[in-house]
């Protein structure tokens, strides 16, 4: 398997979700300047929502309570105005994320109060401050002020930008020209109140505002759409031969109004838009601060709702920087201590600095253990106001050299972020937590005045470098699982495990037994027995490498008899059947087939066999491959039919009286059977019996006479052949007469002659 190092987290299961610490009351603290109405907290648990009249329902609402606010002027809505769908979606990546109960983001409502005085304020809040289903109660702030005081040709003024140096700035030059991030792949949410869009040095970079917000006239009117330019500017200027230079001109620009035409003060909408439309790794910056417990001007989360949103944002996984306020606030105060008891939001808190090398803080500066970094607070030159320039007179072509407070030292951190980010993406699929951001920046900045207590300012290379010292793996094979039993012939999987940056994989190649395969699993057909030679070479696009090698060793596999051609009928003794083979090798070896009988050889291959007995044979069929290895054998059963023998009969035709005959029988059967002749002779003085395959036999009688011949095999089948021959007188066998007589006596002589010679001759003829 493929080791990503710091590998996307897994979404947590619900048994492992770490459930969600509900905010206790702090004390309601409201600035008559600002805070026009309030914020309450419903409990998770409660599932409270706004009606169409103003009021709220929920599962455990007090209804009472609710009724007899809206009665008396009171009016409950949403104080978030992203849709529910988008806000469940953003609880959810954030428990995702994180592995922690996220706050009912549905359940905050802002309170509408007629009238709305400190004192009037105060009454509702108490009313509904420890009110069943109520988890807290704060105020809302109104129009508080930013933390921070295409014609003619327009000159480059980037050698004016001297916190871009490495003298007293960022170094952002090394960082541009060494490490080649530029913010590219980061959208960077930027959470004020206006910006000119169209501005020379903003307008061909990657700008997105808010869909249907718009800022009212009276931002334009104070100015403040010059402090979000001015930010812009320092976020995402070109980099061109004109204007200003920004940190990350790379990254795209979203930007959030929280006063707008359409949804009046939205500080928390504004907030949760710019979270809900940012990934993972993304930065929304808070350009905006509030009045504290002490009438100070502090950081925007010291407000528990904006707290709230602010957790979930980076529980979801965004880096969130928020400026610290331009109140002199000690966050390590008294005041702050309730502030301080919620724990940590995840956020990047920025201080101001001075300008030059000192780092001394600006006496403005909010400060305190929980500001994390600083940048400079002053003199910074960027977009907007028109204070150094105003080419044509227009806004879109406005320079100030004097940009300042938490609001100029701010974005300094918003851009860092976003390169940091950029860098970091380039080893691991999974981006840098807030937390992680944050961390890196303090650990790797330039530190402040001794006592300044605002922490470092970044120090860009460094920062950049400790990214790639956390982060950079050099290739290398962890482990190689081989098969352990390999016969030829077979199917088998190589696999690998490897540690190996997912973003800088440049291939993972096997080479076995001359043939390559990519990835972590190579998955080959052994086609032959004997050493099996592998090697794994993982390789990162910058060239660096791991490899293993090593031999597998193969072992031959027996081959096989899958099927026997045999004779289509039943063999005969003497018939020559033709027994034919389909072998197989797995390896993809010659086989050869070596027939035998009873342990004796016949043949190999293509097998002739001719029986010369009857019976049932039991052929063997053993399969051997070119190596020698035999296989299973295989046995074929063959019955042989018997055959019974032609005769041929040698009987003469004719023999003499009295002489000896010879009589012979001729077997020709086609297998080598053992024969018995058995001869029956027809004979008037009675039939004779003889036995062999010649005999001998003499007649008396001068006659046809018919003789057979019957032979029997060992099995005791016989077959019969029959012959006759003509026996006649002996030669020189004859009785003459007289040749003539004389008187009655002569004749009478003669005739007793020719009597006894008939008598006679069929005894002795």
């Amino acid at each position: 398997m493929l080791t990503l190092l710091l590998a996307l987290t897994a979404p947590t299961s619900a048994a492992e979700v770490e459930p969600r610490r509900p905010l206790p009351q702090e004390p309601l603290v409201v600035v008559g300047a600002f805070d026009r109405a309030l914020v309450v907290k419903w409990e998770d648990g409660v599932g409270a929502r706004v009606t169409d009249r103003g009021g709220v329902r929920g599962n455990g609402v007090p209804d009472a309570l609710v009724a007899d606010l809206v009665a008396d002027g009171v009016r409950f809505e949403p104080w978030l105005d992203l849709p529910p769908a988008e806000l469940l979606a953003l609880e959810a990546r954030a428990r995702a994320w994180s592995g922690r109960e996220q706050p009912d983001l549905q359940g905050l409502h802002r309170v509408v109060v007629e009238d709305p005085t400190p004192e009037r304020l105060r009454h509702v809040a108490g009313r509904l401050i420890g009110a069943e289903g109520v988890e807290f109660v704060t105020t809302d702030a109104f129009e508080v002020p930013p933390p921070g005081d295409l014609g003619s040709v327009t000159p480059d003024y980037t050698a004016r930008q001297g916190w871009l140096d490495a003298e007293a700035g960022v170094d952002a030059w090394t960082a541009w020209e060494t490490y080649g991030v530029d913010g590219d792949g980061i959208r960077i949410g930027d959470c004020e109140y206006g910006w000119h869009h169209g501005h020379e040095d903003l307008v061909d970079g990657a700008v997105e505002p808010e869909v249907g917000q718009t800022p009212p006239p009276d931002v334009a009117a104070r100015g403040w759409d010059h402090h979000g330019t001015a930010v812009a500017g320092e976020l995402i200027g070109q980099h061109n031969p004109y204007g200003v230079s920004g940190l990350a001109p790379g990254a795209t620009l979203g930007t959030y109004p929280e006063w707008t035409v359409e949804g009046g003060s939205r500080r928390g909408s504004a907030i949760s838009s710019a979270i809900a439309d940012s990934a993972p790794g993304d930065v929304v910056l808070l350009e905006m601060q509030t009045g504290g417990p002490d009438g100070r001007l502090c950081p925007a989360e010291v407000n528990p709702a904006v707290w709230t949103i602010v957790r979930t944002g980076t529980d979801a996984g965004v880096v969130v920087v928020g400026a610290a306020g331009n109140g002199s606030a000690n966050l390590d105060s008294a005041p702050y201590a309730d502030y301080r008891s919620r724990g940590d939001s995840g956020a990047i808190l920025v201080g101001a600095g001075s300008s030059n090398a000192a780092h001394t803080r600006m006496g403005f500066s909010t400060y305190g253990t929980r500001v994390d970094v600083h940048a400079w607070g002053q003199n910074v030159f960027t977009t907007g106001y028109g204070g150094f320039a105003r080419i044509d007179g227009s806004n879109l072509q406005a320079y100030t050299a004097t940009f300042s407070g938490t609001s100029s030292a701010s974005p300094f951190i918003a851009g860092s972020a976003a390169l940091l980010q950029q860098h970091a993406l380039r080893y691991r699929l999974e981006p840098l937590s807030s937390v992680e951001v944050r961390d890196i920046l303090v650990s790797t900045g330039t530190p402040a005045a001794a006592d300044a207590r605002i922490g470092p300012i970044p120090n860009l290379p460094l920062a950049l470098a400790e990214v790639e010292a956390l982060l950079d793996i050099e290739p290398e094979i962890l482990s190689v699982t081989l098969p352990e039993d390999v016969g030829e012939g077979t199917r088998q999987s190589l696999s690998a495990e490897v540690a190996i940056l997912p973003t800088h994989t440049g291939s993972i190649v096997w080479t076995i037994d001359g043939q390559t395969y990519e990835g972590l699993r190579a998955d080959i057909v052994v086609l032959d027995d004997g050493p099996l030679d592998w090697e794994l070479v993982v390789t990162d696009d910058f060239g660096r490498e791991d490899r293993d090698s090593g031999v597998i060793e193969v072992y031959n596999r027996p081959p096989e008899i899958r099927y026997v051609g045999t004779p289509a009928e039943r063999l005969s003794e003497g018939d020559t059947g033709t027994f034919t083979t389909e072998t197989f090798d797995p390896g993809g070896d010659a086989v050869t087939v070596a027939w035998s009988l009873d342990g004796e050889p016949l043949g190999t291959g293509e097998l002739a066999w001719t029986p010369t007995q009857d019976g049932v044979y039991t052929l063997l069929a053993t399969p051997t491959d070119a190596d020698g290895l035999a296989g299973e054998p295989v046995e074929v059963e063959v019955e042989v039919d018997d055959v019974l023998p032609t005769l041929t009969l040698s009987v003469p035709a004719a023999a003499e009286r009295k002489a000896d005959v010879t009589l012979a029988v001729e077997i020709d059967d086609p297998g080598d059977d053992v024969h018995t002749a058995s001869w029956l002779i027809e004979d008037p003085d009675g039939d004779v019996t003889l036995e062999g395959q010649q005999v001998s036999h003499a007649w008396r009688d001068k006659e046809v006479h018919r003789v057979t011949v019957t032979v029997t095999d060992q099995d005791g089948n016989a077959v019969s052949e029959s012959a006759t021959l003509e026996v006649t007188k002996r030669s020189g066998c004859g009785c003459a007469s007289s040749a003539g007589g004389e008187g009655l006596g002569g004749l009478m002589l003669g005739g007793l002659l020719v009597l006894w010679r008939r008598r006679s001759r069929r005894q002795a003829c």
